[in-house]
């Protein structure tokens, strides 16, 4: 398959890349960081990762905008923004409409997430979004009021009847309360003595969403299991997708993309197999287990020889701290700290790795008995919804847990708000207490309100678990502020455990907030409604005059034959009929529209009376009309010219609903009324029998009060520094150190080095290229660079003849049979596939220059779902020995060789390890040593394993057999040693390439054997 790669994004934005396979275009993770950099901070320690720019943000969000269209497929691969947060802004704003896998915890954690982050910030910030969701709800419970109002009020009437409706103040009531909502969302930025400027962070279109809108998103995700095969369709029909568990995060996920004709487990099977693993974790945790790509401790066999991985380089030249220490020393700190009457915050991300805190928190709680003295607090708008959810996820859980996990996720320590007043209602603030809060980058949020309050008391505490995202608050202390006073090797990624440090240092933040009008500007903003309220009812005043002398004069002479009744019956309609008119060039919606209404004659019921409200409101719901109309609703005859004729009766043109059977038939509309008039219907004992049940009243819908005017402030804060500020490794990731252990392990056929600083990405990279064994084939894309790392291929499918499989050899190699077969293919005139049969010597004759074809020094390549290898030639070190012609096949063997096709050479399959063929010679009784990188000398073999007949040499060599087994094999030992040979040595020069070196005997034989038994042989 052809294969591409292209990053979206590099080092320092969030790892995006475009997978193309065959034409079909796969997004691997959109990521998004929750705020953009904090402008008041100065940095004068060196940072491994520059902080992105506006530009950057702004290019990287317009390629997703422009590639969301074209996708054919998105893959998540952990619940954490850096991974998804993007998705709701792709699929509410830019178009996105394909398909979405990711696990079932990083779907339901992801959302907690992303609804955390836009929560938070549209609580400080305004969210034009969710203002104009706020207007449109506004407007069309308006409308369906209105709707119901009309209804109810006509289905009691018995007769037609004019109704007089004031349309001007009704619009000018709706206008009013329009300016009003307007003044809900107004946003003026204040920052001190600075003007107001528009927001600066990048980041706003891509929070500022809906509720609906995210839920939509994330209900549109599939989700997957861990190794279920998922067979795509669409561009990607042939491919076969399947999740692995990476042990970074719940849920957390590793790729594997390949032809479906290979194994569904053993996605190594094919060199077409694609590995996405940007980052796992090789360490097993307290709620998790370490990631599928090892087992028992080194490579599954499963993901070894892969061929294209894509693999990222961000912690390429961090050390990981050992887990014992870094516990011991964060439970110590903490237990001192409460003890000493300090508090601790402790921010962390809102879902994904909140719960191996949490598990490690309620443990040690548990254990040291901390729960009655000192509470253990998560605050979180989301924190009750993750908590509860999560004990459903035992299945995807591991670690400790594995046993007791019902019992330990019940956190029965652990007290949850969602908000900063209820914790102040529940918990003096005196009382030492450890919060957990959201965001863990101290950007926004809960987070950042603690830290101003927390980091003013030098005996308080604040406990960082991770670098964050560039530019945060959070990186700043622990790159500016934590790290400049620790010790050689204790800095953070060094492998070992620092120390806190007690902050001294004065900064200053901006603090987002919203507030009330009051005073003179509440006065002022009402003034403004005022004045615009008044001007728009002389607007409408003006123009409903202008209509009105209109109408009369277009109207007059039509109308002089009018009784003075019909005069009076329309005068009314008239005024509303050009009030109406007025109100909807001033841009008013339809659905405000009053209609006069009316029903049939002889007490029937109102024509809309199986219409709803909702039906009633839109602007198709059509109209009714009195006797005698006036106004817009005249139509004129011949095409627009002659007079204007009017309708006489209340009618309403509406298309009738016809399907296959003809028209259709309102049931629901029917069985409602039958229901309503069964007296032996359920509550039908609550009313008199014999007369109809009255309207039910609906019921009272708790309408929300609209916020006072409002709004949003950025004020700079100087904040004094004061507290304990400690920082330790718990992101749950691998080092760089497991990472050049496992990739050269894996040893894929192409590998590709992401999502890093340059300098950890030629780290990485410089690592691999050291090994011998690796491949020669390592990419390092920029931005936007195409990395091709797969060939397209063609496939044909071919019918194998009779005389091919009566002489068929096949070799067994892993899960498959093979064989080699060489000859003519014959165009069968029954079938739509050609036949190979074997070159009978009319073929030959025909083309006597047929010769097996050259040695590729590539691994032969066989069809997997033929089980059969098609004229394919082994690299000459794919064997030791080539095969040769015996003397009586010689003596055989016609005199004229040109007319023959040249003997084919032997074919072995597969990939040999050296540690597997000395198992095998240990079984055979053969010794065998490793004497250094790729080298395994074997010998000399003992007569047992070749076959030594000692009772032949003992009758030519004159010995008394009867003497014993033991007699004639010592007195015979020395020649047998002699036939066995020296030592012979197995080496590896390179990929596919092996040797075996050493004297003639039966050691070399054996070994050689041992070599071929360990490939499949074809040919």
């Amino acid at each position: 398959m052809s294969i591409t790669i292209t990053p979206l994004s590099t080092s320092p934005l969030p790892p995006t890349y475009l997978l193309t396979v065959d034409g079909a275009h796969v997004l691997l993770d959109c990521g998004a960081y929750d705020k953009g950099s904090d402008s008041t901070l100065a940095r004068d320690a060196p940072d491994d990762l520059a902080t992105p720019t506006a530009e950057q943000v702004a290019a990287y969000l317009a390629a997703l905008r422009d590639l969301a269209p074209s996708l054919n497929l998105v893959l998540l691969s952990h619940p954490l923004l850096t991974s998804l947060g993007l998705l709701p802004y792709l699929r509410a704003r830019c178009g996105l409409r394909c398909p979405v896998y990711a696990t079932l915890p990083t779907r339901e954690m992801g959302r907690y997430a992303v609804e955390e982050w836009v929560e938070a910030r549209s609580v400080a910030e305004r969210n034009d979004a969710r203002v104009e969701q706020k207007l449109a709800h506004q407007l069309k419970e308006q409308q369906v009021k209105d709707a119901a109002a009309d209804k109810k009020r006509r289905k009691g009437k018995a007769k037609v009847q004019d109704v007089e409706v004031g349309v001007g103040e009704d619009v000018v009531a709706a206008k009013e309360e329009e300016e009003e909502t307007d003044g809900v969302a107004l946003v003026k930025s204040e920052d001190g003595d600075v003007a107001p400027t528009a927001s600066s962070d990048p980041w706003d279109q891509a929070w500022k969403l809906t509720t609906q809108e995210i839920r939509d998103a994330f209900l549109a995700i599939n989700a997957v299991r861990w190794t279920q095969p998922i067979h795509l369709s669409g561009p990607l029909k042939g491919y076969t997708l399947v999740a692995h568990r990476s042990g970074h995060t719940l849920g957390g996920s590793l790729y594997t993309l390949r032809p479906s004709l290979s194994s569904s487990l053993s996605p190594a099977s094919s060199a077409s197999s694609f590995l996405y693993a940007p980052s796992f974790n090789h360490v097993k945790e307290h709620h998790l287990d370490p990631t599928s790509l090892l087992h028992a401790g080194n490579v599954d066999d499963n993901f070894r020889r892969m061929g294209v991985v894509v693999v990222g380089a961000r912690r390429s030249k961090v050390v990981n701290i050992k887990r014992i220490d870094r516990e011991r020393k964060l439970l110590d700190l903490i237990t001192s700290t409460l003890q000493s009457g300090g508090s601790i915050l402790l921010p962390t991300d809102p879902s994904a790795r909140l719960f191996e805190l949490l598990v490690l928190l309620e443990t040690h709680w548990r254990f040291a008995g901390l729960g009655a003295q000192f509470p253990l607090c998560l605050i979180s708008r989301t924190g009750k919804d993750a908590v509860g959810f999560v004990r459903s996820l035992t299945e995807w859980m591991g670690g400790q847990l594995a046993g007791d996990a019902a019992d330990k996720l019940k956190f029965s320590n652990l007290r949850i708000f969602s908000s900063l007043d209820e914790i102040a209602a529940a918990i003096p603030p005196t009382v030492p207490k450890l919060i957990l809060t959201v965001p863990s980058t101290l950007s926004y949020g809960f987070a950042r309100a603690l830290f101003l309050d927390f980091a003013r008391s030098p005996a308080n505490l604040v406990l960082l678990t991770g670098l964050s995202e560039p530019g945060s608050l959070a990186r700043w202390l622990a790159k500016e502020v934590w790290e400049p006073q620790q010790d050689e090797g204790c800095k953070y990624g060094q492998g070992k455990v620092g120390k806190e440090v007690q902050m001294d240092r004065v900064v200053e933040l901006e603090m987002r907030r919203k507030v009330y009008l009051e005073g003179d500007e509440l006065e002022a903003h009402l003034a403004a409604e005022q004045e615009a309220a008044d001007l728009l009812a002389k607007q409408q005043a003006a123009l409903e005059r202008s209509r009105r002398m209109l109408h009369a004069d277009a109207g007059g002479e039509s109308d002089s034959d009018s009784d003075s009744d019909g005069d009076d019956d329309g005068a009314h309609g008239e005024e509303a009929d050009a009030a109406e008119e007025a109100a909807r060039g001033e841009g008013e919606p339809a659905a405000l529209r009053r209609r006069r209404i009316g029903g049939f004659t002889g007490g029937a019921g109102a024509w809309d009376e199986f219409l709803d409200a909702e039906a009633l409101a839109g602007s198709a719901g059509g109209q009714s009309f009195d006797i005698y109309v006036r106004g817009s609703f005249g139509v004129r005859a011949g095409g627009g010219s002659g007079l204007q004729r009017f309708r006489m009766f209340p009618v309403v043109e509406r298309r009738r609903r016809v399907d296959a059977y003809g028209e259709a038939i309102d049931v629901e509309g029917w069985l409602r009324r039958g229901q309503e008039e069964d007296p032996l219907a359920p509550g039908a004992d609550q009313q008199v029998l014999g007369k109809r049940p009255r309207e039910d009243e609906p019921e009272p819908v708790h309408e929300e009060k609209p916020e006072p005017p409002h709004k949003y402030v950025v004020d700079r804060v100087e904040v004094h520094l004061q507290s304990l500020l400690f920082v330790v490794d718990m992101e749950g990731l691998s080092d760089g150190r497991a990472l050049k252990t496992i990739l050269p392990q894996i040893n894929p056929r192409k590998l590709v080095i992401v999502d890093g600083p340059p300098d950890s990405i030629a780290d990485l990279a410089g690592a691999c290229k050291s090994v011998t064994s690796m491949t020669e084939d390592i990419f390092t894309p920029a931005l936007g660079e195409k990395i091709k790392v797969g060939e397209e291929t063609k496939n044909f499918s071919i019918r194998l003849g009779d005389s091919i499989m009566a002489a068929l050899r096949l070799s067994r190699v892993d899960d498959y049979e093979v064989a080699f077969v060489s000859g003519v293919i014959h165009i069968d005139p029954e079938s739509d596939l050609p036949v190979l049969e074997r070159v009978t010597l009319a073929d030959a004759t025909a083309a006597p220059a047929l010769t097996a074809p050259e040695p590729t020094g590539e691994d032969a390549v066989m069809d997997e779902a033929a089980a059969a290898v098609v004229a394919a030639a082994p690299s000459p070190t794919d064997h030791a020995e080539d095969q040769k012609p015996s003397p009586d096949d010689a003596d055989e063997a016609p005199t004229d060789t040109s007319i023959l096709p040249a003997l084919k050479p032997s074919l072995f399959i597969g990939d040999l390890r050296l540690a597997l063929l000395k198992e095998r010679l240990a079984a055979l009784h053969v010794p065998s040593e490793f004497t250094g990188e790729g080298i395994l000398v074997c010998g000399p073999a003992p007569p047992e394993a070749f076959g030594f007949d000692f009772s032949s040499a003992a009758v030519r060599a004159g010995i008394d057999v009867r003497k014993g087994a033991k007699y004639v094999r010592d007195a015979l030992l020395d020649e047998a040693m002699e036939v066995s040979g020296g030592r012979c040595a197995v080496r590896k020069v390179g990929r596919g390439r092996l040797v075996v070196e050493g004297a003639p005997g039966e050691t070399y034989y054996v070994v050689r054997r041992a070599v071929y038994a360990l490939h499949a042989q074809a040919g």
